[in-house]
């Protein structure tokens, strides 16, 4: 992540001193922390690991680990699976999709070098 955003600061500074315009920076690091704070939603969003074996109580167990719970041996509910799923993956898309503009010009401005 850190990485990421070292390098999207390397480009925002030049394209900054080059464009000379005062309204131009503030713009810069906005869309660059968007695309890390997306990317660290997502990565915590899918934890699924962790919260498979660290939580024990149902009622504190994240979707994905949840879901899981719904698998007995070689059985599946597909029907609620599926269902789970489709509710499960809402919250990212929304987020995707409200923060589109963001995304795009934070990844394709960390992306473009002088």
């Amino acid at each position: 992540m850190t990485a990421l955003l070292s390098d999207f600061a390397d480009g925002a500074i030049d394209r900054a001193i080059e464009a000379a315009m005062a309204e131009f920076f503030p713009d810069e690091p906005a869309t660059g922390l968007a695309v890390i704070a997306l990317y660290a939603f997502t990565n915590s969003w899918n934890e699924f690991l962790f919260a498979l074996l660290l939580i024990g109580r149902d009622s504190e167990k994240t979707i994905p680990s949840g879901l899981a719970g719904l698998i007995n041996g070689d059985v599946f509910q597909w029907g609620e699976l599926m269902a789970g799923a489709i509710i499960a993956s809402l919250p990212p898309v929304l987020i995707y999709l409200a923060a589109q503009k963001w995304v795009i010009s934070g990844l394709a401005g960390g992306a473009v070098k002088g």
